[in-house]
């Protein structure tokens, strides 16, 4: 069992206590933020936001709520299998109309 525990911290994270990143994930360009947010969140992450681009002004090239990417702690994310903290900070970033 592996433990990572903060210095002057009471807080102690066990590699058991951490959730796997659901494979689903991987190929997000094409899949609908909702889904994805779901995946998550049924994975029992709790610290789960989507964040609208704006970005689209006819649609053609990318779809409307289409992810474009998924970061965990900052950090850019393209498939599933990692283990993390419940309470991460997972952001959804999708396609939408101006």
């Amino acid at each position: 069992e592996i433990c990572a525990c903060l210095v002057g911290s009471e807080m102690c994270i066990r590699d058991s206590d951490k959730i796997r990143v659901p494979w689903g994930i991987s190929g997000y360009e094409n899949k609908d933020y909702a889904s994805i947010e779901s995946m998550f969140r049924g994975s029992g992450f709790t610290n789960v936001k989507s964040v609208s681009l704006c970005d689209l002004t006819v649609g053609l090239l990318k779809k409307p709520g289409t992810v474009e990417a998924i970061t965990i702690n900052g950090k850019s994310v393209v498939s599933g299998g990692k283990k993390y903290s419940p309470n991460v900070e997972i952001v959804i970033s999708y396609h939408s109309y101006r």
